[in-house]
C-alpha cells in the first residue's frame, strides 16, 4: 500500500514537472513568436515607406512623363502645321517654277524669233550696204566724170550731198528783157553736161533755182517766181539737149538758201546760181 501510494506520487511529480516544462516551452514559443512578427511588421512598414517612395516618385515620373507627352503633341501639331505649310510652299514653288519654265520656253523662242529677224535684218543690211555701195560707186562715176568734162569751163562746181550730187551754175542765164534767157557763154557747159546726164538713165534730175535777196522789180513779183524760172530755163535747155521730161524737175528757192552773205557782192553773186541735183531713181 505505501509502495503504491509512493509511486503515485512520484508519477505526479513527474506529470508536474512535464507540465511545468511544457509551459515554459510555450511561454518561450510565445515570445520568440511575438518577436519575430514585431520584426516582421517594422519590415513591412518599412516596405511600405519604401514602396509609398517608388509610388511618389512613379508619381512624379508619371506627371513628368504626361507633361513631356503633352510637349510632343504640341510639336506633333507644330511639325504637322509646318509640313502643311511646307506642302502649300512646295505647291506654290512647283507652280512657280512651270510659269517659270513656261515664260522661259516663251522667252528662248521670242529670242528664236529675234534671232531669225536680226539674220534677215543682217542680211537685209548686207543686201542694202551692197546696193549702196554700188550707188556710190555709180555715183563716184558719174561725179568724177562731170568733173573730168566740165573742170575746164568756169563758174561751176560739184558736191556730194549725201546720196546725190549737185553741180553748181553761177551765171548760167540772164534776165533780158523781161525774161530769162541762157547766157551764150553757158552753152557748152550746159551741152556737156547734158552728155553725161544722157548716160545715167536711172537717175532723177532736179534743176533748184535760186537768187538773192535783193526783190525783183522787173517781170517777177518776187525772187519765188524768179529763182523758179531760173530753173525751168534749164531744165528747157537740158530738155531740148534730149534729157527725158519725166526725168526732171524744177524748184524755186528764192533768196531762203543762201551760200553766201547777202551783204558782199561776191556772196550775192553765189547766191545768184542754179544747181542741178543728181539722185537716184525710184
Amino acid at each position: 500500500m505505501t509502495v503504491g501510494l509512493k509511486e503515485m506520487f512520484n508519477r505526479n511529480c513527474t506529470m508536474r514537472v512535464v507540465m511545468y516544462i511544457l509551459l515554459l516551452s510555450v511561454v518561450v514559443s510565445g515570445c520568440a513568436t511575438i518577436s519575430q512578427l514585431s520584426g516582421e511588421a517594422e519590415k513591412e512598414r518599412e516596405e511600405k515607406q519604401r514602396l509609398e517612395r517608388v509610388n511618389e516618385n512613379f508619381a512624379l515620373e508619371n506627371e513628368q512623363l504626361r507633361k513631356e507627352i503633352n510637349n510632343l503633341k504640341l510639336e506633333l501639331r507644330k511639325s504637322g502645321e509646318r509640313e502643311s505649310a511646307l506642302s502649300e510652299e512646295m505647291r506654290r514653288l512647283r507652280d512657280e517654277k512651270s510659269d517659270v519654265e513656261t515664260r522661259l520656253l516663251s522667252c528662248r523662242n521670242h529670242q528664236k524669233k529675234l534671232e531669225r529677224q536680226v539674220a534677215d535684218s543682217d542680211r537685209q543690211l548686207a543686201e542694202i550696204i551692197g546696193k549702196e555701195k554700188i550707188k556710190w560707186a555709180g555715183q563716184e562715176k558719174i561725179k568724177s566724170e562731170i568733173s573730168s568734162r566740165l573742170r575746164n569751163f568756169g563758174g561751176i562746181s560739184i558736191e556730194g550731198r549725201g546720196g546725190e550730187i549737185s553741180v553748181i551754175l553761177e551765171n548760167v542765164v540772164s534776165l533780158k528783157s523781161g525774161r530769162i534767157k541762157i547766157r551764150e557763154s553757158a552753152y557748152p557747159l550746159l551741152r556737156e553736161l547734158a552728155s553725161v546726164l544722157k548716160k545715167c538713165q536711172d537717175c532723177k534730175i532736179v534743176i533748184e533755182g535760186h537768187t538773192d535777196d535783193i526783190p525783183t522789180k522787173r517781170t517777177y513779183p518776187s525772187n519765188w517766181e524768179l529763182s523758179s524760172a531760173r530753173a525751168l530755163a534749164v531744165l528747157h535747155y537740158l530738155e531740148d539737149e534730149g534729157i527725158a521730161s519725166e526725168r526732171m524737175s524744177a524748184v524755186g528757192y528764192g533768196e531762203y538758201v543762201p551760200r553766201g552773205s547777202n551783204a558782199t557782192p561776191e556772196g550775192r553773186r553765189k547766191n545768184r546760181r542754179v544747181e542741178v541735183v543728181i539722185m537716184e531713181g525710184s
